[in-house]
């Protein structure tokens, strides 16, 4: 199905987006998802309080006003998942092969690392390597 203006979208929808393509998406009132060229995300949950996306390849760039006290946008990456809970502007960028870049322009992003919580804040980049399995080390 091709995206127009209004549409809605639902837990479990696929959002692919061409080599020449780019999508903005309204998240909730003054916020909003671009997807640039060759993206390819996964809707995992709408709901306003607790958004959930999985980015397997390309950039989105986070436009978020402000969150409710609890509320948080969950971007999920080939090496790990990222939680926003701060309004903020955050570029997520995804590689073909699953190596993943965080920037944190506006914000704070929280990640885990070795079991332990990292707030990542303005100004700040991360990045992650996607882990090889056992089977593809072969």
């Amino acid at each position: 199905m091709d995206l127009s203006n209004k549409s809605l979208l639902h837990n479990e929808d696929i959002i692919v987006t061409a080599d020449s393509g780019s999508l903005v998406l309204a998240l909730n009132p003054n916020s909003y998802l671009y997807l640039g060229p060759n993206a390819f995300v996964a809707v995992k949950n709408t709901e306003l309080n607790k958004m959930h996306f999985d980015i397997e390849r390309g950039q989105m760039v986070l436009f978020v006003r402000s969150l409710k006290n609890g509320a948080s946008l969950v971007i999920h990456t080939p090496p790990g998942i990222l939680a926003i809970r701060k309004g903020g502007r955050y570029i997520v960028s995804v590689e073909t092969n699953g190596n993943t870049k965080a920037n944190v322009i506006r914000g704070e992003l929280g990640y885990l690392n070795r079991g332990r919580l990292v707030k990542l804040k303005k100004g700040r980049q991360v990045e992650f390597v996607k882990r090889k399995a056992v089977s593809e080390n072969q």
